[in-house]
């Protein structure tokens, strides 16, 4: 069952790190815009033919107890063809003429935001093929595989383009410049753009002077800086840089020497005894010589067998996250803050939490302790292990858990179909800790579903809050219809 995302506060603990009741006041909450995701039971019928997709429909909510819907009609999917060509430049001498080729790489169509997303592959003839929802605005981006072939992103109308006759990117305009360090430039450097989301265009690599180019199209990019192989270097990122028809010169400065130091420590229990078989992983939240959130690194390291972690890092401020060995059930994970500079001391023995037992009574706004409901605990990060265990006929829910920050969720019982699920963020202080879950009716999503005017059952229904966090599901019936509760208290005002 999907989940509500709720904060616990910190007044929720008494001084004795024990928790106190959790919030018991309405689930009001005004002008909170809900995400519905319909997924059809199938997408092909009978004949393996597309049928329908997967939907996205947004609801706002605004603090009434039934949150309801237009009948949410699934679309027949329009096939989109098209094909993507551009002019590549002479490789070697740009005054002599280019060709043009058709790009090979990859197509993404998307409306943000949603579950409407379909990649393709461009054929050596540079066609695609995709299947989209008729009459929408998706955002199209093109990644060519060759840095030299303009990446591109734009809008495209579907219904309005049904095919695309020929996308032409032409020459594009470069991005270029240089990529130096305080000891000069950064052979080899590789760099590429991000779209807004994310994607990441082919690498280009820097020459001997450290002197880069990339083509895409005029727009607004994200331009990274990977360093060299290896992961030897910071990732520097240019955010929102305005290419425009002439292109655009972003260069990047290392302002150290790019040297690295040191990290070596020893992973052990609670009792000093080596644990071989963990993970380190660091994150740097400070680079020495680097304004802050300008730059970036982390690094994953393997644990010996003695316990003992050593890796070369860029110099920085670091979270060091210990992973423990996957098939050792009484530890758990650990973190600390330490500084790795040059002449910095040894990390030294990083102390693995021990599991700790989490008891938690599950209840309804009446007190009435619920039987049977599902309490499950997540690690906040790490590797997001998570624990489960059921309630007894008191409301108890005994779980072992790290003392770490954990996500708590709980799920009621089959036979109280009048409450919402809960989640709470919580710290278990201490090796037995205490908790107290409240569930409330919260509020309900109800609905209808139909394909080609008829109600279409077994298609899977998720709620989301405007955080993306899963706040409740359920199963169309046989008319289509759907009936969601959500607990929306930490979107409240």
């Amino acid at each position: 069952m999907i989940l509500l995302s709720l904060i616990a506060c910190l007044d929720e603990f008494d001084l004795a790190g024990n928790a106190l009741d959790a919030p018991s006041e309405s689930s009001d909450a005004t002008d909170v815009q809900l995400r519905v995701d319909v997924l059809p039971s199938a997408v092909r019928d009978a004949s393996d033919r597309l049928r329908v997709l997967p939907e996205t429909v947004f609801v706002d909510a605004r603090g009434s107890d039934q949150i309801a819907l237009d009948v949410v009609e699934l679309a027949t999917p329009q096939e989109q063809l098209g094909t993507v060509s551009a002019y590549a430049l002479n490789p070697t001498i740009g005054v002599l003429p280019g060709t043009e080729v058709a790009v090979t790489g990859t197509v993404h169509l998307a409306i943000p935001d949603t579950l409407q997303a379909y990649a393709a592959q461009l054929d050596e003839d540079g066609r695609f093929q995709a299947w989209v929802l008729p009459e929408r605005e998706y955002q199209l981006q093109v990644i060519p595989d060759d840095p030299m072939i303009p990446a591109y992103q734009g809008p495209l109308d579907v219904g309005v383009r049904p095919s695309l006759e020929n996308l032409d990117l032409g020459a594009g305009v470069p991005i270029y410049g240089q990529i130096r360090s305080a000891s000069g430039p950064v052979p080899r450097a590789r760099v590429a753009v991000e779209t807004a989301d994310g994607r990441r265009s082919a690498v280009a690599t820097a020459d001997d002077f450290g002197i880069y180019q990339l083509r895409v199209a005029p727009g607004t990019w994200t331009v990274v800086s990977l360093g060299r192989d290896l992961n030897q270097d910071p990732i520097l990122r240019r955010r929102s840089v305005e290419v425009g028809e002439t292109g655009s010169q972003v260069d990047f400065d290392y302002p150290t020497e790019l040297d690295l130091v040191l990290a070596e420590g020893r992973v052990v229990d609670a009792s000093g005894a080596a644990i071989g078989g963990s993970t380190v992983r660091l994150l740097a939240q400070e680079l020495v010589g680097y304004d802050e959130g300008t730059a970036t690194w982390s690094a994953e390291i393997p644990v010996a067998g003695n316990g003992v972690f050593l890796a070369k890092v860029v110099p920085g401020h670091y979270r060091l996250d210990v992973i423990p060995p996957s098939d050792n059930e009484r530890l758990g994970p650990a973190s600390i803050e330490v500084d790795l500079d040059e002449g910095s001391d040894p990390v030294g023995d990083v102390a693995l939490g021990a599991i700790g037992k989490l008891r938690a009574r599950l209840v309804d706004t009446a007190d009435t302790p619920l039987v049977a409901a599902q309490l499950t605990c997540a690690e906040v990060g790490y590797d997001q292990d998570a624990f489960t265990a059921f309630s007894d006929e008191e409301g108890w829910a005994v779980v072992d858990v790290p003392q770490v920050e954990l996500d708590c969720d709980v799920v009621p019982p089959g036979d109280r179909t009048d409450l919402a699920s809960f989640r709470a963020r919580i710290v278990p202080e201490g090796p037995r800790a205490e908790r107290r879950f409240e569930l409330t009716p919260g509020q309900r999503v109800t609905g209808k579903v139909q394909v080609d005017g008829s109600g279409e059952s077994s298609a899977v229904i998720e709620v989301r809050g405007p955080d993306g966090a899963l706040l409740g599901f359920d199963v169309t019936d046989e008319d289509g219809a759907f009936d969601v509760r959500v607990d929306l208290r930490s979107y409240a005002p």
